[in-house]
């Protein structure tokens, strides 16, 4: 798991990236290690909610929620009509 974690933490987004861009880099991840969402029960049935996609959904968010508050919002100079 240390290896897809680091792959994670260091993906690289773009100001023009769009959220189904940032997606996408992750479901590429997600696919290079064949981590799914779910697994199939002994009984035919589907278990969603993986622990190792979950431990990896919550790195991506974390992660982009770090871009968002560092490089849009605190590198970004907020329009001079809303400062004050």
């Amino acid at each position: 798991m240390r290896d897809i974690a680091e792959e994670l933490i260091n993906l690289k987004f773009k100001e023009t990236d769009t959220f189904k861009d940032c997606l996408d880099m992750f479901y590429s991840v997600m696919r290079k290690h064949k981590i799914k969402n779910g697994t199939k029960e002994e009984n035919g049935g589907v278990l969603l909610a993986n622990h190792d996609w979950t431990m990896c959904q919550i790195l991506f968010i974390d992660r982009i929620r770090s871009f968002f508050e560092i490089d849009c919002f605190l590198f970004n100079e907020t329009p001079e009509d809303l400062l004050v």
